[in-house]
């Protein structure tokens, strides 16, 4: 929900902050998404379609590179942290200065209490049309189409 300027901003008030972006395949992203509502905004900006979706998530995405350069700033892919988690938390606790008790990372508590939902070929349309350069220089081609090395 928050972009790079946010960052930015804490920055500012927290010269020694740590920063992680975390990174999701976008059509997965709004296949978990999709059916829910929430206020980007509130009361202006109510995220109710995959157009909306796709452009916050570019939106972001696009602000997150403001930080690219900058050793307070770790980039993560949240496909990265489900497949090799082990590795990922002691990346994690390296770049924020902190130790992880490993017995938490079992308790999971998912954000919304529904299922995802299959991506329409429209909806996937839409989404390429506005993140496909941004998606696959992450290496998102698709749903469930990660290819990242």
């Amino acid at each position: 929900r928050y972009d790079g300027h946010v960052a930015q901003f804490l920055q500012w008030l927290y010269p020694d902050a740590r920063f992680v972006f975390l990174m999701r395949n976008p059509y997965d992203a709004w296949s978990s998404y999709k059916g829910s509502q929430w206020y980007y905004q509130y009361p202006k900006m109510l995220v109710k379609d995959v157009q909306v979706f796709a452009k916050l998530w570019k939106k972001n995405f696009e602000s997150f590179l403001m930080f690219r350069q900058d050793p307070s700033a770790k980039y993560m892919f949240f496909e990265d942290l489900l497949q090799n988690p082990e590795e990922n938390i002691s990346i994690l606790e390296e770049h924020c200065r902190v130790s992880i008790d490993r017995e938490t990372l079992s308790f999971r508590i998912r954000g919304m209490q529904k299922q995802a939902m299959p991506v329409t070929k429209r909806e996937e349309e839409i989404i390429r049309k506005i993140c496909k350069s941004l998606a696959e220089s992450c290496g998102y081609f698709g749903p469930k189409d990660t290819q990242r090395s």
